[in-house]
């Protein structure tokens, strides 16, 4: 059996733009794969900053954290009102990083539907999710972490459908004729 990752990976799901009758689909697949890679990065850099502020807990519903751990991560980080930052170091490779997008798929014709995975990591040891001890008291607080972190409010996933049927008709607007006419014979 296949060792699982856990590795913080962003998902949810969004409905394609059917293809236009003109359209070849071989340019629909490659404009909605870049469409949707666009709005993976646009997640990442408008909706993945909220997990790392103070009110995340009530925006994302965390988990409430021992009033005794938050009291020490004040003392020793400064950081005691904010769930998924100690030193800042996950923060900061998080959002600092170009995010690391893995396409796969076809939005038309494919065996498998089209998917874009976003792969983020915490910056301590096991913060992509493998683990050597499994069942360890670790692990279920790094796939906890991981799951927080994986959260999408109903109104991001809302905004990131618009953003993408919005970008994939700019480039489908931006095609010249030639290229988005199918052959037609008679």
């Amino acid at each position: 059996m296949a060792k699982q990752r856990w590795t913080p990976q962003i998902e949810f799901v969004l409905t394609i733009p059917t293809r236009a009758e003109d359209m070849v689909q071989r340019v629909h697949n490659k404009i909605a794969k870049a469409a949707l890679k666009h709005i993976i990065v646009l997640h990442h850099l408008r909706n993945i900053p909220r997990h790392f502020k103070r009110d995340a807990r009530s925006r994302y519903g965390y988990a409430p954290r021992n009033p005794k751990y938050i009291r020490y991560k004040q003392r020793r980080y400064g950081q005691g009102g904010m769930d998924l930052v100690k030193t800042g170091a996950s923060r900061t490779s998080m959002l600092a990083t170009p995010p690391k997008i893995r396409m796969s798929g076809a939005a038309e014709g494919g065996k498998k539907g089209l998917s874009g995975t976003l792969w983020l990591r915490f910056a301590f040891k096991g913060g992509s999710g493998r683990f050597r001890a499994q069942g360890t008291k670790q692990e279920a607080v790094i796939k906890r972490l991981i799951d927080e972190v994986r959260r999408v409010l109903p109104s991001e996933g809302h905004e990131l459908a618009v953003d993408m049927l919005r970008e994939y008709m700019r480039q489908v607007a931006a095609l010249p004729k030639k290229q988005r006419r199918r052959k037609v014979t008679i």
